[in-house]
C-alpha cells in the first residue's frame, strides 16, 4: 500500500508549540492530528518519538 506520514513542529500564536502530523494513503487528502506542548524541548521530544516509532514501522524520509 503507498502511504503517506509527516509530522512537523509549529509555534503557536500562545507562545506554545505545536506537533502536527499528517498520514494517509497516497493520493489521498489523508487524515491529521494535532497536539501542543508547553515548550519547544517537549514538542521535540514527542517529534523524535514519533519518527523513531514510525521508521521502525516502515515509512521513510521523503524530501521533495
Amino acid at each position: 500500500m503507498a502511504r503517506f506520514y509527516g509530522i512537523e513542529v509549529q509555534p503557536t500564536l500562545f507562545g506554545e508549540v505545536s506537533v502536527l502530523r499528517n498520514w494517509g494513503r497516497i493520493g489521498t487528502k489523508g487524515r491529521g492530528m494535532m497536539v501542543t506542548y508547553e515548550d519547544e524541548d517537549q514538542a521535540v521530544a514527542a517529534l523524535q518519538k514519533l519518527e523513531k516509532h514510525k521508521r521502525r514501522r516502515g515509512y521513510i524520509e521523503v524530501t521533495a
